[in-house]
């Protein structure tokens, strides 16, 4: 499982890669991001400012950029976490990864 780490109080972005049997997946087309960290969602239809996958959607790219002073990220720690992917062939969501968002200070 792999792990993604998020600081608090920094401006550091995150990209994750969209894959399915190894390839890179088009997302340009999604229609709608959710990002869960432990109990907290980021969803792109309230917080469209944390979700880019128009700029690289088409190499697999997602981008994520939380704003470093958002009270709702999570304490320091580990966390599970997923990725949910909305698009015209999903309209209710496709989990599409689960992974460990590791939150730092």
């Amino acid at each position: 499982m792999i792990t993604e780490t998020f600081y608090r109080n920094r401006n550091n972005d995150n990209s994750l890669e969209v894959l399915a049997d190894g390839a890179a997946v088009d997302i340009s087309g999604s229609t709608r991001m959710q990002l869960v960290i432990g109990n907290v969602t980021y969803d792109s239809a309230l917080h469209s400012n944390v979700f880019d996958w128009s700029t690289n959607g088409a190499d697999g790219q997602l981008d994520i950029a939380i704003d470093p002073s958002d009270p709702d990220l999570p304490k320091a720690g580990a966390y599970k976490a997923r990725l949910i992917i909305f698009d015209a062939t999903y309209p209710s969501g496709l989990v599409w990864s689960h992974f460990i968002a590791n939150v730092e200070d």
